[in-house]
């Protein structure tokens, strides 16, 4: 079959269009004059467009391979190329599980051991990344890893990367299943205990005792099992017993080694702490003292960069939530506010420099639970939505765009429904007074904050998006709506978040369970939807997944759809007001950047 003679070839050319696209984006952050900045734009736009048709075409042809049974050099030509993708660092996990199942139920039919394990353990973190990108999604996280630990048994018989993943399997129970939740601080500790156990076995030490690949490993996993002290307070007395002890005991090698207490890692330095408080040696209020002047002081040191260390990065984004989680432990109110100011200022430098154009997950995840963390101790109402617009929605360049695009359009379009049809805004105009038009505003540029979760399915824009995917992305009103419901001076955009890909009767949209036909603020809310759908169809240069539509195809639609999907009063504002039209008809052409 010629598509099987080419599957290498069809992986590298959709390797080299990644490459492309990530140059592509490199390019709009480092343009300094807008002129540029405009036109690496539009031609990103252009080239994308072209790399989406072109990877649609490369992906289907792959699924044809795919649907054809292996022989055992097709599975191996199959496994080379994709093995070579995903250690190079192609990422795509909707590319790449479809291509690992296949292949697992291949070799678990026809045994390979080696292929075997690299793809339990790449399936692992694939299915991870699917986890993230669909929150909420029930994955099994650790059946892969407890596939690659049953082959402990043959560890005499494996080669030395096929021994290797076997302590990898063991890194992601103990760490990686430990951070996200799946494993208790209790289950993690067995895991824990069990790989010390295994590791010190004769046939383990009489293999690999000086393996310059498995001991930094080994190292990691009882130095980054520390991180179970967040969690430390609910497990049980042997497991305190045994973090007080791995603890201690990693503090004290590394005060050994390191000239001051500064140098030493700050997961190691905080699990130490809090061991003396368990211990009975010392409180909360003194070890707050501790790592607060550990944190300001190592904070002088670190160094601003892009490129900077995974200790300082991790440094600089747990500190501030350690710090956090202890101060409920009854301290001071002076002391809190103390600390929590300064938190405030070094984070919003701190992490504006290192992060401003770093993009994942991961990081939005930890930018999110951080801004959520610090909006409780903000005084005003204006800093809290000033922090959260800085520090989610600006950094990620699609949701910022069409943020400011819909806000642009939302403004023009209150602005004459009012005049022309203030009835329609009389109920929140009595609340709201004069700043009515500025909750507009903030409805525009916070609407779509939830997407700042799902950074991963918003910026692929490379290919078709999978169902998966855009389960996902149907759930970034649910999302936003949660980030702002932490804090009830956001609460009162909870509706407009929530409702805005619902339709004006109730009968379609998303999410299906909320009713924004009862809602207080269904006339916002059926204002941002239309202004939300005008800049997404007329949008040229930010969304190449498709094609942009002119304003009056547009219109057309709203016209068709008013009274189902659309307001009908605000459709007809627009229908019978040219000046309007003319005003959006700039906004989303010469006036869109």
């Amino acid at each position: 079959m010629e598509i099987r003679n080419n599957v290498s070839e069809i992986l590298k050319k959709y390797m080299d269009n990644m490459d492309r696209q990530k140059e592509l984006d490199k390019t709009l952050l480092t343009v300094q004059n807008k002129e540029d900045w405009i036109a690496c734009l539009k031609n990103r736009a252009v080239e994308n467009q072209s790399m989406l048709e072109e990877n649609n075409r490369l992906i289907h042809e792959l699924d044809l391979f795919l649907q054809d049974p292996f022989d055992k050099e097709g599975a191996q030509l199959l496994f080379d190329s994709v093995h070579d993708m995903y250690m190079n660092g192609y990422d795509d996990c909707e590319v790449l599980l479809p291509i690992f199942y296949k292949l697992i139920t291949y070799y678990e039919q026809n045994p390979c051991i080696n292929n075997l394990l690299f793809l339990y353990g790449a399936t692992y973190y694939e299915e991870n990344e699917v986890r993230n990108r669909k929150q909420g999604l029930k994955i099994n996280d650790e059946s892969y890893n407890l596939k690659i630990l049953e082959y402990k048994k043959l560890y005499s018989d494996l080669d030395d990367e096929s021994r290797r993943r076997i302590w990898v399997a063991y890194y992601n129970l103990i760490v990686v299943g430990l951070g996200n939740k799946a494993l208790s601080a209790d289950e993690s500790c067995h895991y824990l205990q069990e790989s010390m156990h295994f590791w010190n076995s004769p046939q383990v030490q009489a293999l690999d005792k000086d393996n310059e690949e498995i001991i930094p490993i080994i190292e990691r996993i009882g130095m980054e099992w520390l991180i179970v002290e967040e969690n430390i307070e609910n497990a049980s007395q042997e497991t305190k017993e045994f973090f007080c002890r791995i603890a201690g005991e990693t503090y004290s090698a590394q005060m050994k080694e390191k000239n001051s207490v500064y140098e030493i890692n700050n997961e190691v330095y905080a699990a130490y702490l809090h061991s003396q408080v368990l211990a009975g040696k010392t409180d909360v209020d003194t070890i707050v003292d501790q790592y607060f002047s550990y944190y300001t002081e190592k904070l002088k040191s670190c160094p601003v960069s892009d490129e900077i260390t995974d200790e300082d990065f991790y440094f600089i984004i747990n500190s501030p939530l350690i710090l956090e989680r202890w101060l409920h432990f009854n301290i001071s109110n002076e002391k809190t506010k103390l600390i929590m100011g300064t938190l405030k200022t070094a984070t919003q430098t701190t992490w504006y420099q290192n992060f401003g154009k770093r993009v994942s997950s991961f990081l939005n995840e930890i930018l999110a639970e951080w801004c959520f963390t610090l909006i409780k101790y903000l005084d005003s109402q204006d800093e809290k939505e000033e922090w959260l617009f800085q520090l989610l929605v600006r950094r990620q360049l699609p949701t910022y765009l069409h943020s400011v695009m819909v806000m642009h359009l939302a403004e023009a379009y209150f602005k004459e429904a009012n005049r022309n049809q203030p009835r329609l805004f009389a109920g929140l105009q009595e609340q709201y007074g004069e700043n009515l038009s500025v909750y507009v505003r903030q409805c525009a540029l916070l609407h779509d904050i939830g997407k700042t979760k799902i950074t991963d399915i918003v910026n692929t824009q490379g290919r078709r998006l999978s169902e998966t995917e855009f389960q996902g992305i149907r759930m970034h009103p649910v999302y936003g709506a949660k980030m702002l419901d932490s804090d009830p001076d956001l609460s009162k955009y909870h509706d407009v978040v929530l409702g805005h890909h619902k339709f004006y009767d109730g009968m379609g949209g998303y999410p299906e369970n909320f009713q924004n036909t009862k809602s207080d603020y269904r006339i916002i809310i059926d204002l941002i939807t239309i202004c939300d759908c005008i800049d997404a169809a007329t949008d040229h240069l930010g969304r190449n997944y498709k094609l942009a539509k002119s304003l009056d195809s547009v219109i057309e639609e709203l016209i068709a759809g008013k009274g189902h999907r659309y307001n009908p009063e605000l459709v007809e504002i627009l229908e019978n007001s040219p000046g309007l039209q003319k005003e959006i008809r700039y906004i989303v052409s010469e006036g869109r950047l």
